[in-house]
């Protein structure tokens, strides 16, 4: 009999089986934390083929009151545990620290493997395919980097800081540092040519890979550990870290076969190539990735490390809060602050309120809304109501007439420059999903305030679409609709955003919300999936999509008009050029984006699309290999190649992301 551990005592949510919770088809055993005895151990009997990982729950406090929140212990059988290798405490306690790992996968055949994937990385550069297209089919036939993608280290790893159904973004280059490299300034990545608001908690992360020893002539990459939670200071082109001056750290490595995983926010930079000649060309592929599910509950890989108390509290805070006047379970430094609520959020155990106060006093308004929910310290109820009414200020400020409004405004966040309505808008795609009936509600009262903040201002001004400028908060609440509404009301008014006249980049952050939706309902086998897909005819707009963009390379009609349109009021760059200019002709700003959003409805397709559309999907994408949709397994065929194998039509050699 095996024995699972919670901590307090947990009414079930559905009807008790025997003495212990109700199992869900799927291995969860769902709990509500009670308001009991917290913190008293109890022991529920599990049948014995079940393999059980430890995971401790805690009652949120609001309000000083414990407040029930139902949470799920997750409990995998035999056949479904993965072969991967979770992060242990000590590799999340840095990761959340420094914002960078350095992990040493197995690969088949050891040095043999980096030999050969350093002569395919000097391949693809003669060839100048070092952009997405870096390990399609008609670039890199051999699937060389498979073992290396597929690694339990690197499964493991990055689903501890992602969680389950991860997926991997289009974006992914080959860097290199040849004799006379003069390396980059530091800077944090953007997103495809754009800025975005920027979450503490990782959602998305990125990993480099050495298939050589890496020396500090070789042009190797610098860090600066822990500025992932920087934002940018100064002028928009400045890329200036706000706050004190960085610190950075070269990463070199011995031996070949190094991935440094990285926070997405992390300033860095490649640094000057000094060996000349001397030395080999120093080669990175680099891959992106995005989380798709909630930060609850935690991945059952990572509940090893979450076991171990939160480090970041100080020597004797444990996770509970202390008594009125004791300050030494709150570090006041407001790094160890940061990190101690991303650990908090990743665990599910709130963080002493105290903790979140502190960082609040020091950045005042919502610049932590999104920690803040993430980490326990602000109910959903509480949260909700006070978004509403900011939502509805907001949206009064925008009215014709009134030239403050945000909508007219191109955006960079920065320290100086925090919009409120992205704070808002981060916060509400951290909400877990668990909610009570009354939040659920709320909830929804909110989604329909985001929708008519979102068009009603757009149609006022006579616009039919949302524009593709850097930190529109319009972009970052797309994406919030899908934690807020249920599955049909959901996928109805996502679906709406993801064919023209939108940009490109509103169609992705769609996109996203559609394939996170999908992914938490159990698509395509849910009853609730099928019925909204149908009502909202979600195939035949995904199919607009991907055949729009199939074509652009060739027609290029609306997306330049769109740019030229976004000229207005943009900020200036160097001698006074804007960022469509100073772009290069084919890139990132060009399509707004639609290389990916074109991605990600193919993506959508393959995973939860019928049969047939997804065989249009195919044909509209150029591809005649019809076997990608025949067979049992199909569905895991087709993902494959649309993640790995498929070439971007957008992509070139002279558009490289």
């Amino acid at each position: 009999m095996a024995v699972a551990w919670y901590n307090g005592a947990l009414p079930t949510r559905h009807e008790k089986v025997g003495m212990g919770l109700p199992m869900t088809p799927q291995g969860s055993l769902w709990a509500m934390p009670g308001l009991h005895t917290p913190y008293a151990k109890q022991q529920v009997p599990l049948p014995a083929h079940r393999k059980v990982e430890r995971c401790a729950f805690q009652p949120s406090v609001v309000n000083g009151q414990p407040h029930a929140a139902v949470r799920p212990i997750r409990i995998m059988s035999e056949p479904e545990c993965p072969k991967a290798l979770g992060l242990n405490a000590k590799q999340l306690e840095s990761f959340i620290r420094d914002g960078y790992l350095v992990i040493w996968p197995t690969v088949p055949g050891g040095d043999a493997f980096h030999q050969q994937a350093y002569k395919e990385a000097s391949r693809i550069a003669e060839l100048g395919e070092v952009g997405n297209n870096l390990i399609a089919d008609e670039v890199s036939p051999g699937r060389l980097l498979d073992p290396l993608l597929d690694a339990p280290e690197m499964v493991g790893a990055l689903t501890s800081l992602l969680g389950e159904d991860y997926s991997m973004g289009l974006h992914r280059h080959c860097h290199m540092a040849k004799p006379g490299s003069p390396g980059q300034s530091l800077h944090q990545d953007d997103f495809h040519g754009f800025d975005g608001y920027r979450h503490h908690v990782p959602t998305e992360v990125m990993f480099f890979y050495y298939p050589q020893a890496v020396s500090s002539e070789m042009g190797p990459l610098a860090v600066a550990p822990g500025s992932q939670y920087r934002r940018r200071s100064g002028p928009a082109w400045a890329w200036t870290p706000a706050g004190a001056p960085l610190v950075e750290k070269e990463v070199t490595f011995p031996r070949a076969g190094a991935c440094v995983i990285m926070n997405w926010h992390l300033w860095h930079r490649g640094t000057q190539q000094r060996g000349g000649t001397s030395v080999p060309v120093r080669y990175a592929f680099k891959f992106q990735f995005r989380r798709t599910r909630p930060l609850l509950p935690p991945p059952a890989l990572l509940l090893p490390a979450l076991a171990e108390r939160n480090p970041f509290l100080g020597d004797h805070a444990g996770n509970q809060d202390t008594g009125p006047g004791e300050s030494h379970d709150c570090p006041q430094e407001q790094h160890s602050l940061l990190c101690s609520a991303v650990w908090a959020g990743l665990s599910g155990s709130p963080l002493p309120a105290r903790n979140m106060d502190a960082l609040s006093n020091q950045c005042g308004g919502y610049r932590y809304a999104a920690l803040a929910v993430a980490s326990g310290t602000w109910c959903a109820s509480e949260a909700f109501t006070d978004f509403l009414r900011c939502l509805v200020r907001s949206q009064d400020a925008d009215r014709p007439g009134n030239p403050g409004g945000y909508l007219s405004e191109n955006v960079w966040l920065s320290e100086e420059r925090v919009d409120t309505r992205s704070e808002i808008a981060g916060a509400l795609q951290l909400f877990s999903g668990y909610l009570s009936e009354e939040d659920l509600h709320l909830a929804r009262t909110l989604a329909r305030g985001v929708l008519e903040a979102i068009v009603q201002p757009m149609e006022s001004l006579g616009r039919s679409r949302i524009h593709q400028w850097h930190a529109d908060w319009n972009l970052e609440m797309i994406l919030s609709l899908s934690r807020l509404l249920p599955v049909e009301d959901a996928i109805v008014n996502l679906s709406q955003f993801v064919v023209p006249p939108q940009v490109g980049r509103v169609q992705l952050r769609a996109l996203y919300g559609i394939y996170d939706v999908g992914i938490r309902c159990g698509a395509p086998s849910s009853a609730a999936w099928q019925a909204a897909a149908d009502k909202a005819q979600l195939e035949g707009k995904l199919m607009e999509c991907i055949a729009w963009w199939q074509k652009w390379p060739a027609t290029r009609q609306w997306p330049q008009q769109a740019a030229q349109e976004a000229l207005v009021r943009k900020p200036q760059g160097p001698q006074g050029m804007t960022p469509i200019q100073m772009a290069p002709p084919e890139g990132p700003a060009m399509d707004c984006g639609g290389r990916y959003a074109m991605y990600e409805a193919l993506r959508v397709l393959s995973r939860f699309g019928s049969q047939q559309s997804a065989l249009e999907a195919v044909r509209l994408s150029g591809l005649s290999d019809s076997s990608l949709c025949s067979g049992d397994q199909w569905r895991q065929r087709l993902s494959h190649f649309i993640e790995r194998r498929r070439r971007c039509p957008i992509t070139s050699v002279n558009s490289a992301f």
